[in-house]
């Protein structure tokens, strides 16, 4: 049955989740289907499976804009994006966050590009919302301790990095957290010295 809504949802989900890169068209093209099929009936059954399919066409345009915003993110030779290919990275990723802002990553990635444009403020608040969104994406505590550590708060920017090693259950960014909470903590403690000096003099 070429029209079966359950094999059509899970054909679009097979597709989103290909490891290397996800195959959006053939996604879309399932989620449309359910869509033509469902959009103008006005059975409860109906409306839920038209509802659903337009959401998670919106993650699929969302995760478009965001895999487009990765080739502004590759510095030449290795190196970082310089502030032009930064900006319209953020551009894309703006895009992608309202058309789709249940989605953590598009909050986390535009934390992640405010940082490297020496906003750490505005980072503090894309990587806020993406925790709203999951309070356990150890990336985010991530961006948000480093967003912390630039604007001097440093007793938050300890805790977000152990919150990051504490969550991350992939091993992925537990070992960078680790090295910037050190950093903190020995920045903690020169001030306290500097602090007891000042108070001995």
């Amino acid at each position: 049955d070429k029209d079966n809504p359950l094999a059509l949802w899970w054909k679009a989900d097979y597709h989103l989740s290909e490891p290397a890169v996800p195959d959006l068209a053939q996604a879309q093209k399932a989620l449309e289907r359910i869509v033509e099929l469902f959009a103008r009936k006005r059975d409860d059954t109906s409306r839920q499976w038209s509802d659903q399919a337009r959401s998670k066409l919106r993650f699929c345009e969302s995760r478009r804009l965001s895999l487009e915003s990765h080739r502004f993110l590759k510095g030449k030779r290795g190196g970082p994006p310089d502030p032009a290919s930064l900006k319209k990275a953020r551009e894309l990723l703006t895009k992608a966050r309202d058309v789709y802002p249940e989605d953590p990553r598009n909050h986390m990635n535009l934390g992640s590009i405010e940082l490297q444009l020496k906003s750490p403020e505005a980072a503090i608040v894309h990587c806020k919302a993406a925790l709203e969104r999951n309070g356990s994406y150890a990336r985010a505590h991530l961006m948000l301790g480093h967003a912390f550590r630039a604007v001097g708060q440093l007793k938050l920017a300890k805790d977000a990095f152990l919150q990051c090693i504490e969550l991350d259950r992939l091993n992925r960014d537990s070992a960078e957290a680790w090295r910037a909470r050190r950093e903190v903590e020995q920045e903690l403690a020169r001030s306290r010295r500097r602090f007891f000096n000042v108070l001995a003099s």
